[in-house]
């Protein structure tokens, strides 16, 4: 996932309160097992057992009667979503910190069910099955973003699909970034100082000599002295197999070939598909979400704690 530059991802002070209501629940369960009372209360609420746990008599350890479960199961289902939202509002803070970033992608989150079958369960069919959240892909949204003008000779956007290629030190990369300089030596590259490449993997040089540039939509290149090269337009066949560097960067995992049909603007750049108001509304559906689950574990946590002190007085008197 692409991260912008100074950019640290929200962490919501919740998912540290939750973390700690999880260790709580722990150490509450750890204590009904060491504490001799309350393991004999326990035991009460579970069934007829031996006092001595090495010897449970004719309830093994392993018998379905035994509770032995170190935390309801409802805080877990919680707690697999309170992780996923936080992943979510990262993903989502990052498309709204590059609402403003030449030729970035946004990024959506695919979650799906978890389906656990519980065991020794012979209630209603419903009852049988636990459904945890879990986070199964993060994926960019390829849709084209708005084309602006600029009226820089060296900016050029893609108008309908392809990238250019990018020669970088870890090797050829992808981008729709068209924000390109020429340097001293007359090689174009983008705003990293990394060479633009030609279909061959060369580097996009304008003789120093030459000071009319211009790009035709096929993307012919032409200075005074004629047509001297060509931009071409790299795709794969599966986008989804891109993986993202940086702002603007993506890197093929799978074999790259060149558009034979290509559009390019001179002069115009292509702004970020983040819509702001789309993202903003979707923070706030995270937040509410999230505050709804972990006020979910408070409580659970609360009840736990009211269910062992109640154990612990019964015990006593």
């Amino acid at each position: 996932m692409a991260i912008a530059r100074g950019f640290v991802r929200p962490v919501p002070y919740h998912f540290y309160i939750c973390r700690f209501l999880l260790y709580t629940a722990h150490i509450h369960c750890c204590c009904i097992l060491a504490d001799p009372i309350l393991f004999a209360a326990h035991k009460t609420m579970t069934g007829p057992h031996d006092s001595d746990p090495a010897q449970a008599g004719p309830y093994p350890l392993h018998h379905p009667r035994w509770s032995w479960k170190t935390m309801d199961n409802t805080t877990y289902i919680a707690l697999s979503r309170i992780n996923a939202l936080t992943h979510d509002l990262e993903v989502t803070s990052n498309n709204l910190a590059n609402a403003n970033t030449t030729g970035f992608k946004s990024s959506r989150e695919l979650f799906s069910d978890y389906i656990v079958k519980q065991k020794d369960i012979h209630g209603i069919p419903g009852e049988r099955t636990e459904a945890y959240t879990q986070d199964r892909a993060t994926y960019q949204d390829h849709m084209q973003g708005q084309l602006r003008q600029t009226g820089n000779l060296t900016d050029f956007a893609i108008n309908g699909e392809g990238f250019f290629a990018v020669q970088t030190t870890q090797g050829v990369r992808l981008t729709r970034n068209g924000q390109f300089q020429r340097r001293s030596d007359g090689t174009i590259v983008d705003i990293s100082g990394n060479p633009i490449l030609d279909r061959f993997q060369r580097p996009i040089v304008i003789p120093r000599e030459d000071d009319v540039l211009s790009v035709a939509s096929d993307g012919t290149i032409s200075t005074q002295d004629g047509a001297i090269g060509t931009f071409d337009l790299m795709t794969v066949d599966n986008l989804n197999t891109l993986q993202p560097e940086g702002n603007y960067l993506l890197k093929p995992t799978t074999r790259t070939r060149v558009l034979p049909h290509k559009e390019i603007r001179q002069g115009m750049l292509e702004s970020s598909n983040v819509n702001a108001i789309t993202e903003t509304t979707r923070m706030v559906e995270i937040q509410r979400d999230y505050d709804l689950n972990f006020q979910l574990v408070q409580t659970e946590s609360t009840r736990r704690t009211n269910a062992i002190d109640k154990i612990t007085q019964d015990a006593s008197s």
